[in-house]
């Protein structure tokens, strides 16, 4: 993996901020291959860019974050995905992450709450999001020049004010982060996903509109909510664009950051 400091990485943020999702991800599958990696939890983004990238390149790479914690119709739709990107999933496989089981045992040792000692307060949720995803996020990172994500701007206040494109430093090196459904919105999901008859996560049809740790860290969405709100309902912020679990905040040092 190379440095993208050595690249010039501004030219590709001003190339590739222009294009829509499908002509930006076949530019870069065509220059960088896999140096790229599609990040996903399974949401309707993630299943969208695969299958997306499915379309334009021979081979694509998709990683996820195993926390340790997830839904078990998470892991039974992943195994479903991978069946339908077989030919096309880079050695036929969503590569799974997953955190340091030491660290995950000296973590719980911290807490009365041991598993669950994200209940305690937000600095203890925060911490165990930091071991159970960002640090094996990082551990993904290091084997990326371009980071493609599924962020969309209107998915909290916050997300509305990260750009498209943007170099990020990751473990001391800079490479670029990519959100290519960044404009789209739930609708423009939805259709695509309809028009291309493709699975969905069985969790939305139970009304979840996110998909995360299982519960209760995430949780079914109440009819016209944000559904951010459905995270961590216990931390009653009023501004639920504060509930991040820090990979896309200040954590790789740029101001930004799955």
């Amino acid at each position: 993996m190379f440095d993208m400091r050595s690249e010039n990485a501004d030219k590709y943020v001003n190339k590739w901020t222009d294009l829509e999702a499908e002509d930006l991800l076949a530019d870069i599958f065509k220059k960088f291959g896999t140096q790229t990696a599609i990040g996903t939890s399974f949401q309707k983004t993630g299943l969208v860019i695969m299958d997306m990238a499915s379309r334009v390149t021979d081979t694509f790479r998709a990683f996820t974050i195993d926390t340790g914690r997830l839904f078990s119709e998470t892991i039974d739709y992943m195994k479903q995905i991978e069946g339908h990107y077989a030919n096309k999933l880079y050695q036929g496989k969503i590569q799974v992450f997953k955190p340091d089981e030491n660290r995950v045992k000296e973590m719980i040792k911290q807490s009365h709450w041991r598993e669950y000692l994200f209940l305690e307060s937000t600095s203890h949720r925060e911490f165990c999001c930091k071991i159970r995803k960002v640090e094996p996020s990082d551990k993904a990172l290091k084997t990326l020049t371009v980071w493609i994500t599924g962020l969309r701007k209107d998915q909290s206040k916050f997300r509305s004010t990260l750009p498209k494109i943007q170099p990020i430093i990751a473990n001391g090196r800079q490479i670029i982060k990519v959100s290519p459904v960044y404009t789209w919105s739930e609708s423009d999901l939805d259709e695509y996903i309809k028009k291309k008859n493709l699975p969905v996560h069985p969790l939305y049809s139970e009304g979840y509109a996110t998909i995360g740790c299982k519960h209760p860290c995430t949780t079914a969405t109440l009819e016209g909510e944000d559904p951010r709100k459905a995270r961590w309902r216990w931390e009653l912020e009023d501004d639920s664009s504060k509930k991040e679990c820090k990979i896309h905040l200040s954590s790789y040092g740029d101001g930004s950051g799955i």
